[in-house]
């Protein structure tokens, strides 16, 4: 897998580590103790560990807004990699949730993240066509 799918993860992992999280993530935190990787290779600053929680709050805000308006919606996550978002926002029912990431990253996210009720992981190369097959569209053309 790529740096960066252990670069965003480890940052929101330290984040909720901190006595006032802005993220709280406590499952990238449980998947960070839970991997055999050198994390201090990574020489993660303050700084980069809070732009990475700052945009990823910001991107939760920003879905979590546009699913209570569309309770049907289809989420899409293209190069989702390691991220928790779909355990963050915790969305409804009625929603179906896709993270999209290379084969072997969809790979690790099956492993490493419990399975929730419609919400799908789909390991493929975005650039090929092929993915948006295993996407539902809640019966829309």
């Amino acid at each position: 897998m790529k740096k960066a799918c252990f670069l965003t993860l480890c940052c929101r992992a330290l984040d909720n580590r901190t006595p006032q999280p802005i993220l709280g993530d406590a499952m990238a935190d449980e998947i960070v103790r839970a991997l055999d990787y050198d994390y201090k290779a990574l020489h993660i600053s303050t700084d980069l560990m809070l732009n990475a929680t700052l945009r990823a709050k910001k991107l939760d805000e920003v879905a979590s807004r546009f699913l209570a308006r569309n309770p049907d919606a289809v989420g899409l996550d293209l190069g989702a990699g390691l991220d928790t978002r779909v355990v963050r926002l915790d969305p409804p029912s009625t929603v179906d949730w896709y993270d999209v990431d290379f084969p072997t990253v969809a790979s690790a996210r099956e492993r490493l993240i419990p399975d929730r009720p419609n919400a799908h992981v789909v390991g493929a190369h975005v650039r090929d066509a092929d993915w948006l097959d295993a996407i539902s569209t809640g019966g829309q053309p």
